[in-house]
């Protein structure tokens, strides 16, 4: 899957890597949103921010797993988006 993620050629990569981001490491987490071209509020939200999301199937993936590994306190529909409350874990 890393090799898909890195592979030029993949498409939907952004999908992909939500798909699977449950089975990563927190490293590699933090380099695939990088490399990706996540918002940065994926970063921000693990510095304890409480940053908005966009209403979307990629996005809520990606925050039900930091919702699992306890790494936000919880997540929120708040006028057509997430309201994400973050935890200080880096």
């Amino acid at each position: 899957m890393v090799r898909l993620l890195l592979d030029e050629q993949t498409e939907n990569k952004k999908l992909l890597f939500a798909v699977n981001v449950e089975m990563m490491t927190f490293n590699e987490l933090l380099v695939f949103i990088k490399k990706l071209d996540f918002p940065i509020e994926f970063i921000n939200v693990l510095k304890g921010k409480r940053p908005k999301f966009e209403v979307n199937k990629i996005n809520k993936l990606i925050l039900d797993t930091y919702l699992d590994r306890n790494y936000i306190n919880r997540i929120h529909e708040e006028d057509g988006e997430y309201r994400v409350y973050g935890k200080r874990i880096l």
